[in-house]
C-alpha cells in the first residue's frame, strides 16, 4: 500500500510540474518574448520579483537571468533591482545608474560574481 500512496504521489507531482512548466526556445537576450509570455501572469502586479540561481558564474544562469532582466523591464516596466554583489563593487555600478558617473562597462565587469 504504502509503494502505491508514494507512487500516486510520484505521479501527482509530475503531473503538477508537467502542467506549469514553461519551455524556453533560448536563454540569449534580445530575441523576443513570446516564450516568455506565460511568466506575466505568473507575476501578475507583484512589486518584488526575486531571480536566483544554483551557482555563482555559470554563463547560462546569467545569460537567462539577463533575458528574464530585459522580460521585467519592457514588458512589465520593473525598474528596481536588487543584486547579490560586493559592496564596492556594487556601489560603482549604483553610482553610474542614479548618476551617469563612470564607466559602465568597467563597472558591471567588477561584479565578478
Amino acid at each position: 500500500m504504502r509503494l502505491f500512496q508514494r507512487s500516486k504521489r510520484r505521479a501527482e507531482l509530475i503531473d503538477g510540474i508537467r502542467r506549469r512548466i514553461i519551455p524556453l526556445s533560448t536563454v540569449k537576450a534580445g530575441l523576443g518574448f513570446t516564450d516568455l509570455e506565460p511568466l506575466r501572469a505568473t507575476i501578475g502586479d507583484a512589486r518584488i520579483v526575486a531571480l536566483g540561481e544554483a551557482t555563482h558564474g555559470s554563463r547560462e544562469f546569467f545569460q537567462l537571468k539577463h533575458r528574464l532582466v530585459e522580460f521585467l523591464v519592457v514588458e512589465l516596466s520593473i525598474r528596481v533591482f536588487i543584486i547579490e554583489a560586493n559592496w564596492p563593487e556594487a556601489l560603482a555600478v549604483n553610482h553610474y545608474v542614479l548618476h551617469g558617473h563612470g564607466d559602465p562597462a568597467q563597472a558591471s565587469a567588477s561584479l565578478y560574481f
